[in-house]
């Protein structure tokens, strides 16, 4: 959680660029999955591509890779990385 005053609001959980105006993030509930990686979110801008990132408390987060998991000029709506297994979500 990013200790700054943002309007007002002192709980800012994301605060990267371009990042944090999209957050969507959801529980991962497979068995399999480490507790670090519990939490999955996508972030990003038609412009940098999405990112997938992970959180064991869903308010640290880390990037799962540096590399755009889809590419710019790329932005489907949110929800779509819960489309295949809506048990996931």
């Amino acid at each position: 959680m990013a200790e700054k005053d943002v309007g007002g609001l002192k709980n800012v959980i994301f605060d990267e660029a371009p990042f944090a105006h999209n957050l969507s993030p959801f529980i991962d509930i497979r068995p399999e999955v480490p507790e670090s990686e519990r939490y999955k979110a996508l972030a990003g801008t038609r412009k940098s591509g999405l990112y997938a990132f992970a959180s064991g408390d869903g308010v640290h987060w880390k990037k799962m890779s540096d590399a755009a998991g889809l590419p710019p000029g790329f932005q489907p709506d949110e929800g779509v990385h819960c489309g295949q297994a809506a048990t996931y979500c």
